[in-house]
């Protein structure tokens, strides 16, 4: 089997980093090809549910956003003070947001200027304030930002005239997510032991487990457009296994009419030239040196990282995925590069076993 064959050679490739059981506890893989899974993989300590992180990016708010899109197809053209007047920066496009082309700062610890005393809705609107007094650096290389899908969140809510949560509901409804949920005001909806735990937080001074381990999304309530989601491998593969429907055009019925196929191709293509970056719209793209995708993956890939050791790549050339789940914070913060040798590793075996003659 595919899965067992994967499995020997990264337990001989972990075997050969001494300090492995320092850069995770454990991670779980999952792989399919041409739409059916055919890597399943557990190594190490795994867990039901993991702090998804940055892959909220992708599997909601650019999910939502896309579907937004169906009705609103000039919107990436539209500026950003159209819908958000107090972010008065006239020359920037809601499709720069996307983009990561605003040259606003990757992350600010904005968690710093709130009361935790004071209700959630009041700390998003000295959120609001906080984002209208950033100065973008007018470049037009691509910075990831945190900061941009903090805006694109105000916006979200504002243009379909709901919460984040019920905007989330919706996602989640129509693709059948029932193991992926936000952590309302911080509470874990199952039992903590649950969930992967991850680092020792020095600002909250406790082992996280449960509770989302950005500490802006966790300021603001747990529910945030840039971190916050808690998932299962389970629910990454339908999330998937449902845009891959949509972008082949082998949906029908009712579905089709929540992310077109026309879409997907618009989102799932080069935005920005590769002189400014590697992103689609809301996705990454392989970059040239030490790509997460690893080192097979075609330039026709599309995907996303998540701060805790959470990531997902589709190589759409080939048909194939990759997702993986993990706790890297759980021993601190600073090992993304070892983890990134384990993201290049499992990527190259997959690709290699899966697709050799």
């Amino acid at each position: 089997m595919i899965s067992k064959r994967i499995e020997k050679e990264l337990n001989s490739f972990f075997n050969e980093i001494e300090a492995f059981k320092k850069i995770t506890p454990g991670l779980q893989v999952h792989a399919y090809h041409k739409g059916k899974k055919v890597v399943d993989l557990n190594l190490g300590e795994t867990y039901p549910y993991y702090d998804l992180a940055s892959l909220t990016k992708v599997l909601f708010t650019s999910t939502i956003f896309m579907h937004m899109f169906e009705t609103k197809d000039k919107i990436l053209e539209d500026k950003i003070l159209k819908y958000l007047p107090w972010f008065f920066h006239p020359s920037l496009s809601v499709r720069q947001l996307l983009t990561h082309t605003t040259g606003l700062i990757s992350w600010k610890p904005l968690y710093i200027h709130f009361d935790l005393n004071q209700p959630v809705e009041i700390r998003w609107d000295k959120l609001r304030t906080l984002l209208s007094e950033e100065k973008p650096d007018l470049i037009l290389k691509a910075q990831y930002s945190d900061l941009n899908y903090l805006l694109l969140g105000f916006l979200l809510k504002q243009e379909m005239h709901a919460s984040l949560q019920e905007l989330w509901s919706k996602v989640a409804d129509e693709m059948d997510l029932s193991e992926t949920h936000f952590h309302a005001d911080n509470k874990p909806l199952y039992d903590v032991k649950k969930y992967a735990p991850t680092e020792l937080c020095p600002w909250r001074q406790r082992r996280l487990q449960g509770e989302v381990h950005d500490e802006n999304a966790w300021s603001l309530g747990g529910i945030a457009p840039h971190s916050g989601l808690f998932g299962s491998m389970g629910d990454l593969g339908k999330w998937f296994l449902y845009l891959r429907a949509q972008y082949l055009g082998e949906s029908s019925g009712s579905k089709s009419k929540f992310i077109s196929q026309q879409t997907l191709q618009t989102f799932w293509q080069r935005a920005i030239s590769k002189e400014h970056g590697d992103w689609a719209l809301g996705f990454m793209l392989p970059s040239e040196k030490k790509s997460t995708a690893g080192n097979l993956f075609s330039k026709l890939s599309i995907g996303h990282t998540g701060f805790t050791g959470t990531s997902f790549w589709y190589d759409l050339k080939e048909d194939l995925a990759v997702m993986i789940l993990s706790n890297r914070v759980y021993y601190g913060r600073e090992n993304r590069e070892a983890f990134n040798l384990i993201r290049t590793k499992v990527h190259d075996l997959c690709h290699q076993q899966i697709l050799k003659p």
